[in-house]
């Protein structure tokens, strides 16, 4: 059904009245006639479309003939729009309904200009043309009506009519354009418009041509005009777009210019919109609007390359904004419109304006000098310069410093200048925060013998201080990246005896640096490139390190192992213990074997087998609430790894209490790293291990996950029995476990598996035909677990039950499931 013009409801609408008492109110006074009126039309929207058929004639008769009461009228043309208004079976409107005529031609000639409204707006809704076509010409007669409300709806109405049966209204558009003249409401005039717009959209334009001066007109109104040539893509109109485009009213304006860029081809409208919409830019003060237009100027230069030529230079004055979406949007066309001829004069343009700008914006025009240096080689000193008074700015230094590698690797020509800034900065310079931006400068861009002098001199400066900062370490490790950067094969053979001095010098004074702070990375790095100088690279001895976290362990490699692809069975004997190769099944009972009666286990695992190039192995310790994991990394290969990091994640029951540190390890060496988990939750636990290595993180190894079952975390608990009557009671979970176990070495096993386990066995009675004993233990919480096992022998089984009974359902219940897991071993 049609949604209601409008919609009743209250608590007081009786809606249960039936049809001979609605007839019966319906014919009484104005109060009973709205109550009968309000009941009938929420019983029709409800469904009950015949109770609306029966009563129609009664509803025209008695109700629709009073004009008085305002709202009885509206009840009745409410009433009159949901109601079915054809004959179901002939599809022919009913003849009642041509009553109405005459009715409504009184409501348009009524005084009351409320009236006359309300009955426009019916007949805006109705659809059928024996109703229509005898009250058209009041409905135009309105059009002259006083009231601007009136005149309002009866235009609406007029547009209705034309678009259901436009033969009716064959002079419409004519009729509106003659109220558009002599309207002064601004209400009207904005629907009238509109609606001349839908009917006859030149007429439309031609009366907004003819007021565009006047001041009658509403910004909506040719914007919607704008909008509709868009749409429907009218070319036709494109003269009238373009007389918008000086409109006073800038949200016209910018709509204008959109529109003649998408629909007009001239060369000409696209240069004069773009124009127009850089000056609307240029106009506005509010950002948000700046970043409407620009983001618009991008657009249309991703679609017409080139097109912005004329104006570049202007458009670059938005670079400096402090917006950073105003910003990247006009640094985006400026760099795309940018040319042999014109990038001097825009580089020089931001050598004037950039000293005013923040920082932040700074980083964003060195790109574009960068970019343009790179791009046109013959503005790269200008943009050097730039670059140059940037890197004096510590905010700036970073960027400034990355745009000048670039430019070096462009541009070959320059390193030279680039070099000479660089050897007149490290004199000046004497904190090691700029420095570090030198160095990197200085090492991507000078020659060798150079850049070894100049680092020998940074180095002894900094070192004679003693400053063991974060930032000093920074230095140093840079000034190694850079000296290992010369020691590379193909610059290593052509290095001077004394260039090989100083590095060998420089390098050594770095490492006894590293021994004073315990930075055993660096050291590793740093002992590397002398190893490298002194004896060759392709002898590799392993590093010594003094220090407290530093093991002076040998390891060794079997004798009969052979470097294959294929897996070995023989295990490397790194940890004093022999690796677990067991079963998946079996790691649970092996993991939990103790050395001693104080819960504490102790095992080693290969976690990476021995065909990768580093071979890992952890040793296990459990103890309490607390396991610790002493891993060891063996580089098997005959390359260096650099980076070489152990990340590590575990069950939600577990959190990590010591962080992990990036290692080098050298061919055929070691690194080993100690880790402390703490236990939030007794229950089965896991660690997955995986270790990566390389700068850019080249390698991902993922390792075997490190599995603790619960009984990892039960320590037995020796109790009289007196005690566990006691305490039996007080436990409030119990799980009781099936046990079936075959003859006297089941018997046997069971026990001994139970005290395995962590239980303690308090022993009752066992015979030949009877097993019945209580066990107690404690988790790592010291919380109390209890079990009573009772098993009787029969044709050589033994079976019945152990209840395990504690404080925790979920612990009570893994245990429960780990024994029933144990148990299937034996059958």
């Amino acid at each position: 059904r049609k949604t209601p013009s409008i919609l009743i409801g209250s608590s007081l609408i009786d809606i249960h009245l039936t049809k001979q008492e609605l007839i019966s109110l319906l014919t009484k006074t104005e109060k009973d006639k709205i109550k009968a009126m309000e009941s009938l039309i929420v019983q029709v929207l409800d469904g009950n479309t015949l109770l609306g058929e029966d009563l129609l004639m009664h509803v025209i008769q008695s109700v629709f003939p009073i004009q008085e009461n305002k709202y009885l009228k509206k009840l009745c043309f409410l009433f009159l729009e949901n109601a079915k208004k054809t004959d179901q079976k002939t599809g022919k409107i009913k003849p009642e309904m041509i009553l109405t005529c005459n009715a409504l031609r009184n409501d348009l000639c009524h005084p009351n200009e409320y009236i006359r409204a309300a009955a426009l707006r019916f007949i805006g809704q109705l659809r059928e043309r024996e109703i229509l076509e005898p009250i058209i010409s009041c409905v135009i007669d309105c059009f002259g009506h006083k009231h601007a409300h009136v005149r309002t709806n009866a235009v609406s109405a007029l547009l209705s009519l034309h678009k259901i049966h436009p033969s009716l209204t064959r002079n419409t558009a004519n009729t509106i354009s003659l109220l558009l003249d002599k309207e002064n409401d601004a209400r009207c005039l904005r629907v009238a418009f509109l609606a001349l717009l839908q009917i006859d959209p030149p007429l439309a334009a031609a009366f907004l041509q003819k007021e565009a001066f006047s001041g009658r007109l509403e910004v909506e109104m040719p914007l919607e005009l704008i909008r509709l040539i868009l749409k429907e893509k009218r070319t036709v109109e494109l003269s009238i777009v373009r007389g918008l485009l000086d409109s006073s009213t800038r949200a016209v304006s910018y709509e204008a210019c959109c529109a003649l860029i998408e629909l007009s081809k001239s060369p000409f409208d696209l240069k004069r919109a773009i124009q127009r919409l850089f000056e609307l830019t240029i106009e506005n003060t509010d950002n948000n609007i700046k970043a409407i237009t620009t983001k618009k100027i991008k657009e249309i230069q991703i679609r017409h390359p080139g097109l912005f030529l004329e104006i570049v230079r202007e458009i670059a004055t938005e670079m400096f904004s402090p917006d950073e979406e105003i910003s990247q949007n006009i640094l985006f066309v400026v760099q795309n419109e940018m040319t042999s001829a014109n990038s001097a004069d825009i580089l020089e343009y931001v050598q004037k304006g950039i000293s005013g700008c923040e920082a932040e914006t700074k980083k964003r025009l060195a790109e574009l000098i960068c970019f343009c240096a790179c791009k046109f080689h013959e503005t790269a000193e200008t943009a050097t310069d730039l670059l140059f008074d940037m890197f004096c700015d510590p905010l700036l230094a970073d960027s400034a410093l990355m745009h000048l590698q670039s430019i070096s690797a462009s541009v070959p020509k320059m390193n030279a200048k680039i070099i000479s800034f660089t050897e007149k900065k490290l004199q000046s310079t004497k904190s090691p925060e700029p420095l570090k931006g030198l160095v990197l400068l200085l090492c991507s861009c000078g020659e060798a013998s150079k850049i070894a002098t100049q680092l020998l001199t940074i180095i002894e400066v900094v070192l004679e201080k003693k400053d063991r900062c974060g930032a000093t370490e920074i230095l140093l490790q840079t000034t190694t990246n850079g000296i290992l950067s010369l020691l590379s094969e193909d610059i290593l053979s052509s290095l001077s005896n004394k260039t090989r001095a100083e590095c060998l010098l420089l390098l050594t004074r770095i490492c006894r640096f590293c021994v004073e702070i315990r930075n055993r990375i660096l050291f590793n790095k740093a002992s590397f490139g002398v190893r490298i100088l002194t004896e060759g690279d392709n002898l590799y001895p392993s590093p010594t390190f003094s220090g407290p976290t530093c093991k002076h362990i040998l390891r060794e490699t079997p004798s009969d192992y052979k470097k294959t692809k294929t897996a070995i069975d023989t295990p490397l004997l790194f940890s004093g213990v022999e690796t677990i190769t067991s079963t998946e099944k079996e790691d649970g009972l092996l993991l939990v074997t103790r050395s001693d009666n104080s819960g504490v286990g102790r095992s080693s695992i290969n976690l990476s087998g021995h065909t990768g190039k580093l071979f890992v192995e952890a040793t296990v310790s459990v103890g309490g609430a607390e396991i610790e994991l002493d891993i060891l990394l063996f580089n098997q290969s005959d390359d260096v790894l650099e980076d070489v990091f152990l990340e590590l994640e575990t069950t939600p029951n577990l959190i990590q209490c010591t962080g992990t540190v990036g290692a080098v390890i050298f061919p055929h060496s070691f690194f080993s790293q100690q880790m402390i988990f703490k236990v939030t939750k007794a229950g089965s636990s896991k660690i997955f291990p995986r270790v990566s290595h390389g700068k850019m993180i080249e390698t991902v190894q993922e390792l075997e996950p490190i599995v603790f079952p619960i009984f990892a975390f039960i320590k037995e608990r020796k109790i009289g029995q007196d005690e566990f009557r006691a305490e039996w009671p007080l436990l409030e979970w119990e799980n009781t476990i099936p046990v079936s176990i075959r003859g006297e070495e089941g018997k046997k096993a069971f026990i001994e598996l139970i005290e395995r386990f962590g239980f303690s066995a308090m022993k009752n009675a066992t015979s030949s035909s009877l097993v019945a004993f209580n066990i107690s233990a404690n988790d790592c919480f010291d919380k109390i677990l209890l079990g009573n096992a009772s098993l009787s022998e029969e044709k050589g089984w033994l079976s019945g039950t152990l209840k395990l009974r504690g404080t925790e359902q979920d612990s009570i219940r893994e245990i429960g499931r780990e024994i029933i897991t144990a148990l299937s071993l034996f059958k």
